[in-house]
């Protein structure tokens, strides 16, 4: 386990910059944006690609997206 002596937060919080024993530095980046970002996306595409399957065998169901229950 290393033990962190030195901590430093970027202006814009996206950023952290620790330093360790043995002058480790390591800097480290918030992803979280980009990682709902692509959840989102993958949501999207998932959802287009119902709405697809739904039209081409002529149903009409609605699902709640959140917690994939039919509505209808």
């Amino acid at each position: 386990m290393r033990q962190v002596w030195a901590l430093a937060i970027s202006t814009d919080e996206r950023t952290i910059v620790s330093g360790a024993a043995y002058s480790v530095v390591t800097f480290w980046e918030d992803c979280t944006e980009e990682l709902e970002k692509e959840k989102e996306v993958k949501r999207a595409d998932m959802v287009q690609r119902s709405i697809h399957a739904v039209v081409r065998f002529g149903n009409l169901m609605l699902i709640d997206l959140f917690t994939e229950n039919r509505i209808l």
